[in-house]
C-alpha cells in the first residue's frame, strides 16, 4: 500500500492554526493562551495518518503535539490537554482502525544544539522489538492536571498501526486574576533609588512594596521562602529583582543543561514549573547602572515611541545548514505581526539581504528578533557585540530585544550580551530576553512561533513569554528539555513591560500649569486618534499619594474633583498621564487664587537676520477674572544679548483666553566671541502686586551642521566615486543650518578602510546658510568592498555630530592587489601587472604519492611540516588545520564549522581562511588504488621538487554540492588553487589577526566590481606579506625602499637584548651605534651579508642610541632605539 495517501476517516473541518489545523488542537491552544471564550468543549477526533518517508522510515507529518517518549522510540504523534478542569473531562473510545505498515516508523530524535547541531541516528531498539502497545489506552491523566490522549498506538514488532476514534469533551482551569501590584526585591545598594522606581510605579498606577536582601535573606532559598511568605500575605502579579547574578543569586535549574534561572522564585503556590507570577530582574551592577537605567526608561516613555513603537525587525542566522528553518519561523512572526498592525523588515545574514542592523535599530524599532548562534557576548552569525550596541546612535529608540541564541541571557557572566543592551547610559534597549544556555534549532523554533501566536492578546510582554512556554509544554510535554526551556530563558527588564497600542497616533497631553483653586476641579486631556488595547492611567497625587484615578480607551478629558483635599492658592497637586507600552508623563498643577493670572504659554523663534532673533510669545490670563491690565518684563539677559524690543502691555485679556504678541521679544548677539551660545530668560507677567516669571531657553544657538559629499578629485577629474587602491582628495560640504554664527569648526573625518595622515580640517568660521568646502588627501583599501563608509566628525567647544557617508567604491585601469594589514597582501592569478601575483596550477591527486589525512566533520588536527612556517611574528614547524578550511599557527576554536563575514568572534586567532565553509569530510579506513576515488576527504603532500606542503581538498560537501581546491604552504606564504566551486557566495577568504585587523576577500560581497564571483574554478589566490612588485614599471624609489635593509625589532628594547635585521638585498654592509651626541660607539658589523635576517647583539649600550646601515658611502637607515 501507499503510505504517503490518506487513510481511513478523514475530518475536513481544518482550521487554521500552527500547532494544528484541526479543530481539536486549536481549541487546545485557544485554552492554553487563555482565549478561549466557552466553558466547555466538546468534538470528536479520527485522524487519518499521513506520512512522509525519511532515511528508510515513515515519518508522521501532521500537526499533533510531540511525545515524550524516550528519544529513540518511535515518534507517534499525541494531543496534549493542560490545565484541564478534571471534573469536566470526558473521553470515549468509539472504535478502533488497525494498518499494517511496511515500514517502521521513524525514531524520536535528539534535539539538535544550536552550537554543535551534530548529533548520531538515536534508536532504541529494545522499543523496536517489543510486540505491546507503546501507550495501551486511549488516554492519561497526570496529577498536574495535563492530559495526554493517543489517536494512534503502535505495535513495533508488528509494525501494527492503531488509529482511534475518540469522542473528548473537556474544560480548562481558570487562571488567576492580573493586579497592578509589584514587589521587588533588591540588593541593598540600591537602597537611595528605590524611592525613585516606586514613585515611577505609583505615577502609573501600580501599587508597590519593595525589601532589601538584608531582611529576605542573602539565599536563594531564603529568598524563596520570604516571596511565597509574602504572596500569601498580600498577593501581587509582578515581581521584580533588582540587581545583577552577583547581588541578587539566580537558581540552578534541573532541566536539560542545568541553566541558571530566576523561575522558582516566581512558583508559589504549585508544585509544576508554571510561573503564578509575572517575574523579571534588571541586571544593575550598581548605582550608576541604575541612574542611567530609570533615566532610560522614563526617556523611552514619551510620544516619540509612537514613530517606532509599531515595528518589528528579525534578524536571521548566517548559518549554512539550518538558516531556511530561522527564515520561516521569521516569516511566520512577520505575517502574524503585520496582522496585529506592525510594520515589519528583516536582515537575513545567510543572504546579506535586508535592512542592516545599524540602520534599523537607529531609526527606530519597537521590537528586534535575533534567532541563530550566539555566545554570552554577542550573536556569531551576523556578528552583532557589546561594541557594535556602543555604537548605535538610537537615543530614545529603544527596542524590546529578544534572543533565540545560546547564551545571551547568561547572567552568571557579569557582561554577558543581555547586560550590554541594557548598560548603555543613552543606547541600547531597556528590555532583552534571552537564553542562559544553549539553546537548540526546533526547539527555538516551535518558542518563537508560539510567543507571536499570543503577543496580540497578552497583558505583558513576560505574559505572551510565558504563554509561549505553555504552549512549548503543550508540544513536548513534561520532559527535561521542557523544564530546561522554562528555565534557560529568563526576562531583564521590567515586568509589566507591554508590547502593543500600536494603533494610535497624533498623541498630546493638554494640561494648564495654573489652575483656580475655588474651582476645586484639576482638569487636563489626551487626545490621539485610535483606540487602547490596553487601557490608558489618568491621576491625581498629592504628595505622591493617589487621590483619584481613571482608566480609558480612547481620547477624553479628565475632571478631578479636590474639594475635600482643603488645598489653598500656592499649593501643588501632581497630573500624570499612562498609556501602556507608549507613553508616561507627569505635570506639577499649581493652584491659583481668585483674580487674573496672565502668564506667558508659549513662546517661538518667528524670524531672524544674521544676528538679531525675533520671537513670537503666547500669553494667558489663567485667572478666573478678566485681565485689565499686566506688564511684561524681561529679566536674566547675560552680556551676550542686547534687548531690542518694547515693552509690553496687555490689556483686558478675558478669562481662560489667549493673546500672541508678534515679535514681542527681540535679541541682538553682541559678542560671537563663545561659539556655543548657552543661555536663558525670564519673561515675568506683573498682574497687581503678583510677578510670575517663566523660564525660556535660547536654544535657537545650538549648532546644527549638515555635510554633504561633493566629490573625489582623481588626476584633475572630479568623480561620484572612490577609486580603491588609490590616492585621491574627498571633498565634502560643511552646511551652517543653524542661525548661530560658529567660529573654529573642526572636520574630521575616519574609516577603516581608508589611510588618511592628516584627517582634521579647521574651518574658521560659518555664518547661517554658508558653505565651506572641506578636502582630505586619502588612500582606499584594496579590499574588494562595493562601498566606502566614512564618518564625518563636526565639532566645536563642547558640541560633536557624526555622519555617516557610504560613497560607492571603484576599480581604476587593472586588479590590484588586497593590503596591506599588519603587513600582509592578498594576490590573486587575475592580478597580472605584479611579479609576485599566483599563477593558477593544476595539481593531479593520482600522480603524487598523496596520504589521506585523518579527519572527519568538524575536524582540527596539527600537521607537522618539515620546514618552519611563518605569519603574523610566529615561527613553528607545525600548524593547526581545520577540516572546514582554516589554518592557524594558534588553536582554532570548535566553532569553526560557523562561517560568517570577517572580523569573527567564531575565530579569536590568528587565522588564514583559505576556504571557510561548513564541509562534511570523512575519513575512509579502505584503501583505494586511486587516491581520487575518496571523494568526500582530504589528502596532504610535501612536494620536495617546489619544496611546499600541500593539503588536497577532493570533492568535499556542502549539503548536496562538491568541492575541491588546494592549499600549498611555504615557508611564509599560502596559495590556494580553486579547482572546482559549485557556490562560492558562502566561502569566506581572508585572514584575520583580531577583532579589528583583517584582510577580507571574501565575505563583505562575494563579487567583484562587474558583478563577477570573487571565487571561481581555475583560480589562484596568495596570502603572504610580501610587497606588491609591478612587472616591468617597478618605479626605481620603491624598487631602492624594497631592497633597503629593515629593522624588525621594536624601539624600546631590554639591555644586552639581540637585534633582529633583515637584509633585503646581497651587499657590502657596515652596522654602526652611535649616541645621542653623535659619538659612534660601537661598530657591531662591516662585511658582506647575504639577503637573511640576521641578529645582532647590542650588549649594555646607553639608555638612547641610534642604529646605523650603510652600504659602505650611502647611509640606508637610522632608527633610534631605547634600552631599558
Amino acid at each position: 500500500m501507499d503510505n504517503n495517501i490518506k487513510i481511513g476517516h478523514c475530518k475536513t473541518h481544518r482550521p487554521k492554526s500552527y500547532f494544528s489545523r484541526d479543530i481539536l488542537s486549536l481549541f487546545f491552544w485557544c485554552g492554553v493562551l487563555g482565549l478561549f471564550a466557552f466553558s466547555l468543549c466538546a468534538f470528536s477526533v479520527h485522524q487519518t495518518p499521513q506520512f512522509e518517508e525519511k532515511n528508510g522510515y515513515l515519518k508522521f507529518t501532521g500537526d499533533f503535539n510531540r511525545s515524550s517518549l524516550p528519544y529513540g522510540y518511535p515518534d507517534i504523534p499525541i494531543i496534549r490537554i493542560i490545565n484541564a478542569n478534571m471534573e469536566s473531562l470526558r473521553i470515549i473510545n468509539r472504535g478502533e482502525d488497525t494498518i499494517f505498515l511496511t515500514k517502521e516508523i521513524f525514531p524520536k530524535q535528539f534535539p539538535r544544539q544550536k552550537t554543535n547541531p551534530k548529533s548520531y541516528f538515536a534508536k532504541e531498539r529494545s522499543s523496536y522489538e517489543s510486540d505491546e502497545l507503546l501507550f495501551s489506552q486511549p488516554y492519561r491523566i497526570f496529577s498536574n492536571n495535563d492530559v495526554e490522549i493517543y489517536p494512534y498506538d503502535y505495535i513495533p514488532l508488528k509494525s501494527l498501526l492503531i488509529v482511534r476514534d475518540l469522542e473528548i469533551e473537556y474544560s480548562l482551569l481558570k487562571s488567576k486574576a492580573i493586579s497592578n501590584s509589584v514587589y521587588a526585591v533588591y540588593n541593598d545598594i540600591f537602597e537611595n533609588q528605590m524611592n525613585e522606581i516606586k514613585d515611577f510605579y505609583i505615577k502609573r498606577g501600580f501599587s508597590f512594596t519593595f525589601s532589601p536582601i538584608s531582611i529576605t535573606g542573602s539565599t536563594v532559598e531564603e529568598i524563596e521562602t520570604f516571596i511565597k511568605n509574602s504572596y500569601t500575605s498580600d498577593p501581587f502579579s509582578y515581581l521584580l529583582l533588582v540587581g545583577s547574578g552577583n547581588l541578587i543569586p539566580y537558581c540552578s535549574g534541573s532541566g536539560t543543561d542545568y541553566p541558571s534561572t530566576d523561575l522558582y522564585y516566581s512558583l508559589i503556590d504549585t508544585l509544576d514549573y508554571f510561573p503564578d507570577i509575572y517575574l523579571s530582574r534588571l541586571p544593575l551592577q550598581d548605582t550608576t547602572d541604575m541612574n542611567n537605567y530609570l533615566n532610560k526608561i522614563k526617556g523611552e516613555y514619551s510620544s516619540n515611541k509612537l514613530s517606532y513603537n509599531n515595528t518589528g525587525y528579525f534578524i536571521a542566522t548566517n548559518d549554512g545548514t539550518y538558516h531556511s528553518i530561522v527564515e520561516s519561523t521569521h516569516n511566520y512572526s512577520m505575517s502574524i505581526f503585520r496582522s496585529i498592525g506592525y510594520n515589519c523588515d528583516s536582515f537575513y545574514g545567510y543572504y546579506l539581504t535586508g535592512t542592516l542592523i545599524n540602520t534599523a535599530l537607529n531609526g527606530g524599532r519597537g521590537m528586534a528578533v535575533y534567532s541563530g548562534h550566539g555566545s554570552a557576548y554577542s550573536w556569531l552569525g551576523p556578528t552583532f557585540s557589546a561594541s557594535d550596541i556602543d555604537s548605535l546612535s538610537n537615543i530614545s529608540k529603544y527596542p524590546f530585544v529578544l534572543s533565540f541564541a545560546c547564551l545571551t541571557g547568561n547572567y552568571s557572566i557579569s557582561d554577558f550580551l543581555g547586560y550590554s543592551w541594557i548598560k548603555n547610559p543613552l543606547l541600547g534597549s531597556t528590555s532583552f530576553i534571552g537564553s542562559s544556555q544553549y539553546t537548540y534549532w526546533d526547539e527555538d523554533d516551535i518558542l518563537q512561533r508560539a510567543l507571536f501566536d499570543s503577543i496580540g492578546n497578552s497583558s505583558s510582554l513576560i505574559d505572551a513569554f510565558n504563554k509561549a512556554k505553555s504552549a512549548f509544554y503543550q508540544e513536548y510535554g513534561d520532559i527535561s528539555m521542557t523544564r530546561g526551556y522554562f528555565e534557560r530563558y529568563n526576562y531583564f527588564m521590567l515586568p509589566e513591560i507591554y508590547l502593543g497600542n500600536n494603533s494610535i497616533s497624533d498623541f498630546s497631553l493638554t494640561a494648564d500649569k495654573y489652575q483656580s483653586v475655588s474651582s476645586f476641579i484639576i482638569d487636563f486631556s489626551a487626545q490621539f486618534n485610535g483606540y487602547l488595547q490596553n487601557a490608558g492611567f489618568a491621576g491625581m497625587f498629592l504628595e505622591d499619594s493617589l487621590v483619584d484615578s481613571i482608566y480609558f480607551n480612547s481620547q477624553q478629558t479628565f475632571n478631578f474633583d479636590c474639594s475635600s483635599l482643603g488645598l489653598l492658592a500656592g499649593d501643588s497637586i501632581d497630573i500624570s498621564l499612562y498609556i501602556p507600552g507608549i507613553y508616561f508623563n507627569e505635570k506639577d498643577i499649581h493652584l491659583i487664587g481668585d483674580g487674573q493670572f496672565v502668564s506667558l504659554l508659549s513662546h517661538s523663534l518667528s524670524d531672524f537676520h544674521i544676528d538679531t532673533f525675533f520671537f513670537d510669545l503666547q500669553f494667558k490670563n489663567f485667572g478666573n477674572y478678566d485681565a485689565d491690565t499686566a506688564k511684561v518684563i524681561v529679566k536674566g539677559l547675560s552680556d551676550i544679548f542686547n534687548l531690542l524690543s518694547d515693552e509690553i502691555v496687555i490689556t483686558n485679556l478675558m478669562s481662560e483666553s489667549t493673546v500672541t504678541v508678534e515679535n514681542g521679544l527681540i535679541l541682538e548677539v553682541a559678542d560671537y566671541s563663545d561659539s556655543i551660545v548657552t543661555a536663558i530668560c525670564s519673561i515675568g507677567t506683573i498682574n497687581g502686586i503678583d510677578t510670575i516669571y517663566e523660564i525660556i531657553s535660547l536654544d535657537l544657538l545650538t549648532p546644527d551642521f549638515d555635510v554633504k559629499f561633493r566629490g573625489n578629485i582623481i588626476s584633475s577629474d572630479t568623480v561620484d566615486y572612490m577609486v580603491l587602491g588609490k590616492y585621491s582628495q574627498i571633498l565634502f560640504d560643511i552646511i551652517n543650518v543653524s542661525s548661530l554664527k560658529s567660529k573654529n569648526i573642526e572636520v574630521k573625518i575616519e574609516s577603516k578602510s581608508i589611510v588618511c595622515n592628516d584627517n582634521t580640517t579647521i574651518i574658521d568660521s560659518l555664518a547661517y546658510n554658508e558653505i565651506e568646502t572641506a578636502s582630505f588627501y586619502l588612500f582606499v583599501y584594496n579590499t574588494p568592498q562595493t562601498v566606502c563608509s566614512l564618518n564625518v566628525i563636526v565639532s566645536l567647544n563642547n558640541y560633536s555630530d557624526t555622519t555617516l557617508m557610504i560613497i560607492p567604491t571603484r576599480y581604476e585601469d587593472s586588479k590590484m592587489y588586497y593590503g596591506p594589514v599588519n603587513g600582509y597582501y592578498i594576490y590573486t592569478s587575475d592580478m597580472t601587472d605584479f611579479e609576485n601575483s599566483p599563477i593558477f596550477e593544476k595539481i593531479q591527486l593520482d600522480s603524487f604519492a598523496f596520504r589521506q589525512l585523518h579527519i572527519t566533520d568538524d575536524t582540527t588536527i596539527i600537521i607537522n611540516l618539515p620546514f618552519e612556517f611563518q605569519f603574523n611574528g610566529k615561527k613553528n614547524d607545525s600548524i593547526y588545520f581545520n577540516s572546514n578550511g582554516i589554518l592557524s599557527l594558534y588553536r582554532i576554536t570548535d566553532l569553526s564549522y560557523i562561517s560568517e563575514p570577517l572580523p569573527t568572534a567564531t575565530v579569536s586567532n590568528p587565522s588564514i581562511m583559505a576556504g571557510w565553509l561548513d564541509y562534511r569530510c570523512e575519513y575512509y579506513d579502505d584503501i583505494y588504488v586511486n587516491s581520487s576515488d575518496a571523494i568526500n576527504t582530504c589528502f596532504s603532500y610535501f612536494d620536495t621538487t617546489n619544496y611546499r606542503f600541500i593539503i588536497y581538498y577532493n570533492k568535499v560537501k556542502v549539503v548536496d554540492d562538491a568541492y575541491s581546491f588546494a592549499i600549498f604552504i611555504d615557508t611564509s606564504e599560502i596559495t590556494v588553487m580553486y579547482y572546482d566551486i559549485p557556490d562560492s557566495t558562502k566561502m569566506i577568504v581572508g585572514m584575520q589577526f583580531d577583532s579589528e585587523n583583517y584582510l577580507s576577500f571574501s565575505g563583505d560581497s562575494f563579487f567583484d566590481s562587474e558583478n563577477n564571483p570573487l571565487i571561481k574554478n581555475e583560480f589562484a589566490l596568495k596570502f603572504t606579506n610580501a610587497k606588491p612588485i609591478y612587472k616591468g614599471k617597478f618605479s626605481e624609489n620603491f624598487r631602492k625602499d624594497y631592497d633597503k635593509p629593515a629593522v624588525n625589532s621594536r624601539t624600546i628594547i631590554r639591555r644586552g637584548s639581540d637585534i633582529s635585521i633583515s637584509i633585503n638585498k646581497t651587499g657590502y654592509y657596515e652596522i654602526l651605534l652611535y649616541d645621542i651626541s653623535g659619538r659612534l660607539i660601537k661598530n657591531i658589523y662591516k662585511g658582506i651579508i647575504p639577503s637573511s635576517v640576521r641578529t645582532f647583539s647590542l650588549s649594555n649600550e646607553k639608555s638612547i642610541v641610534f642604529l646605523v646601515i650603510k652600504d659602505g658611502k650611502n647611509t640606508l637607515l637610522t632608527r633610534k632605539l631605547i634600552l631599558l
